[in-house]
């Protein structure tokens, strides 16, 4: 399935040539959407936080929702939204041919754009998707995949610089950068949503396969004629790390200081699951306030608790940013 149109009156159902549309990303029952989640009980809230999730998903629970501690719900003075979106089913791949395939419809620069500038209406308009967004300000955080279009609505127009005062802070959690780090993540999207090949491989075909992966993971990938995209990832890779560029510099200009926070995942060779990690070099941004999550990518989302140091590191900054927000006129706090 592919996701070529941007108009959410055309997500469900059916398209006009009997196929059907593009899923919704995570739950939606529209290509484009805001889901509350929870919100503020005792007044109108400080900031909307806006959760943006990546296409590996449902490999995990993302966020802790449905566990004992979704923690952006524990965050006070705060409305939760996950912002939904319609992916190519990567997390519902047969097997990891097919995985590639979606990869690379997710990632191409139309994908990209398109669900970025949803992204920003639903940011810049309190209104566009829903009519229970009560706070004028926004926290986006980002995961992988969903810190991409994060990145990208930053980019997009300069009334979403600081002087705009609409975006109060940003919680990036794994965002891949540049091509080595689009590379990695490339490999644990393909090799942790496939549900085949995912154990030891015994064919020629698995064996191949399991090549092409590796690939994906070191050089980058060849022609195909049985996988068209897989020879067009390359240049997704490039045009992404050029407005990452981009990215990079806008934040680098007064006024963004102290409002990014970037959380990488630590890597651990104790199961095939937790190998598949992004290198913190390629995971992190050198001007945001950097945490540890000592988890695997796929699993560093969720918290065990609110005891957890990563949890208590991220919700304190994050406290600062509304703290911040109610006696300064939405200035932001020095981390």
């Amino acid at each position: 399935m592919s996701s070529e149109s941007c108009d959410p009156s055309s997500a469900a159902g059916p398209s006009a040539a009997g196929r059907a549309g593009p899923v919704s990303h995570p739950t939606s029952p529209s290509q484009y959407g805001l889901k509350l989640l929870s919100n503020q009980k005792d007044g109108d809230p400080v900031v909307d936080i806006i959760l943006v999730g990546d296409i590996s998903i449902p490999v995990q629970s993302p966020w802790g929702l449905g566990t004992d501690f979704p923690w952006p719900e524990k965050i006070p003075s705060v409305d939760v939204f996950e912002f939904c979106y319609p992916v190519d089913e990567v997390a519902t791949s047969n097997n990891q041919a097919n995985a590639i395939e979606a990869l690379g419809k997710n990632i191409s620069w139309k994908a990209i754009c398109d669900r970025a500038r949803k992204l920003k209406e639903a940011v810049n308009n309190p209104n566009r998707f829903t009519q229970i967004r009560r706070a004028s300000h926004v926290i986006l955080v980002g995961y992988g995949y969903g810190g991409l279009l994060c990145e990208r609505v930053i980019t997009l127009s300069p009334q979403n610089s600081p002087a705009s005062d609409i975006i109060k802070g940003l919680v990036l959690f794994g965002t891949p950068n540049f091509s080595h780090g689009l590379r990695q993540w490339a490999h644990i999207v393909v090799k942790a949503t496939a549900k085949e090949e995912v154990g030891a491989v015994s064919t020629g075909a698995s064996v191949k396969m399991r090549d092409t992966i590796a690939k994906l993971f070191t050089q980058g990938p060849g022609r195909s004629k049985d996988m068209p995209n897989l020879a067009s990832l390359e240049g997704y890779y490039r045009r992404i790390s050029r407005f990452q560029r981009q990215f990079f510099d806008i934040t680098r200009e007064p006024g963004w200081e102290a409002k990014i926070v970037s959380c990488f995942p630590e890597s651990s060779p104790s199961s095939p699951e937790q190998s598949l990690t992004i290198l913190p070099e390629w995971s992190t941004i050198p001007h945001a306030f950097p945490i540890s999550v000592r988890k695997p990518y796929l699993k560093m989302t969720t918290f065990d608790g609110g005891d957890e140091q990563e949890y208590q590191v991220l919700s304190r900054l994050i406290g600062e940013w509304i703290k911040k927000m109610v006696d300064n006129q939405g200035e932001t706090p020095s981390i």
